[in-house]
């Protein structure tokens, strides 16, 4: 399977890693039979990755166990401003003038 169940540092913590869509879910623990009431979707910049988020996600998901972290990786895409220079991102970028 792609998806893989690491323990966190809190014992109510499960960090999801699903390599096959490039996503990473932290979540309280259901085994217990509770469910998540809301889910936040965090979208990172340019070049970064869901993994450069998991620690701020894992301390928000600390302090709102009733709530799912989604975080997504853009695929890797040559990015027109950056030289045409592979990198996650969710678009390519041509200019800074507010096309994008």
């Amino acid at each position: 399977s792609s998806v893989r169940t690491i323990a966190m540092s809190s014992s109510l913590q499960r960090l999801s890693i699903d390599r096959s869509a490039q996503r990473i879910t932290i979540a309280h623990d259901t085994s217990t039979g509770a469910k998540a009431q809301a889910s936040v979707i965090v979208l990172h910049g340019l070049g970064d990755t869901a993994q450069g988020w998991a620690d701020v996600a894992s301390m928000w998901a600390e302090a709102l166990p009733s709530i799912r972290f989604v975080l997504p990786t853009a695929p890797t895409r040559p990015v027109t401003l950056n030289g045409g220079m592979a990198m996650p991102a969710w678009y390519d970028i041509v200019s800074l003038d507010g096309d994008r």
